[in-house]
């Protein structure tokens, strides 16, 4: 695994990062601690009204911002001889169409794919779904993202599939060898 320090966009370059200050870490939820985005709007509609202090400053006045390094997903994928994805997952707080946008979906054997939306914005929803289509995947709606695969290429079961988006089943599995016994109730 090699990790990559920069931020995902369609041109490189230099971008600013907004996240939450670090002078306002103890007045989130530990959740919001990790929250950065590429989009200031984004990043304080995400903290609003999730302050734990009691203060009621407005989240424009918690958010920090650094200049980061832009590459785009292609280019990094190129470099590390990446052609095939199993599992592409997106979750860039209202940057998803810019990280499609940087690589060429058409280009890579791309079978199942994981779009945080969140729901918000159903134009830019739309057209993250619309991408993933065109790179031959079907979209289905995952609670409030975007879940899209290839059902013909992705190597991966169902099952296990769900257990990794954290799905668990509500029933355990019936053995059928049992299932005359079950139901006359004889024992084994």
């Amino acid at each position: 695994m090699q990790l990559i320090n920069c931020a995902v966009a369609e041109t490189p370059g230099e971008m600013t990062l907004y996240y939450l200050a670090e002078d306002q870490r103890d007045a989130y939820p530990a959740w919001a601690r990790g929250c950065a985005s590429l989009k200031a709007n984004r990043l304080v509609e995400v903290l609003g009204g999730h302050r734990i202090d009691g203060n009621a400053t407005d989240p424009h006045h918690d958010v920090a911002e650094v200049m980061v390094p832009v590459r785009t997903l292609g280019a990094i994928l190129k470099d590390a001889r990446i052609m095939t994805l199993d599992l592409l997952v997106v979750d860039v707080e209202g940057f998803e169409l810019n990280v499609l946008d940087s690589v060429d979906l058409n280009s890579l054997d791309l079978r199942a794919a994981l779009i945080e939306c969140n729901g918000s914005d159903k134009a830019n929803e739309g057209q993250v779904a619309a991408r993933l289509s065109e790179a031959g995947l079907t979209t289905f709606r995952f609670r409030d993202d975007l879940f899209a695969l290839d059902p013909e290429r992705c190597p991966v079961a169902m099952t296990d599939l769900l257990a990794f988006l954290g799905q668990s089943p509500i029933a355990p599995t019936q053995d059928r060898r049992n299932t005359d016994v079950l139901q006359t109730g004889q024992t084994c």
